[in-house]
């Protein structure tokens, strides 16, 4: 569902997880990394299978969102550095 909350109101997302609150369903603390990772793998699939001389509107469309993901992920570790060994 959040795949392209960056392309919506910052409202929609808000609102999605609120109503996982509500519903009384819990996320763990590392849920967006987790759904990160489990997007690049559907996405980098697609790409495999995609036909990029067939298809280059959804190829990409898959990069940008890779991209996307990417830089997410970047900014995630920027915030929580891993302590050193």
């Amino acid at each position: 569902m959040l795949r392209y909350a960056h392309h919506m109101p910052a409202i929609f997302e808000q609102s999605f997880l609120q109503g996982l609150n509500n519903g009384s369903v819990q996320l763990a603390g590392d849920w967006r990394i987790r759904v990160h990772i489990l997007n690049i793998l559907s996405l980098l699939d697609c790409l495999v299978k995609g036909t990029p001389k067939k298809r280059p509107n959804q190829c990409a469309d898959i990069q940008e969102l890779i991209h996307h993901i990417l830089e997410q992920l970047d900014k995630n570790n920027d915030r929580n550095p891993s302590s050193p060994g």
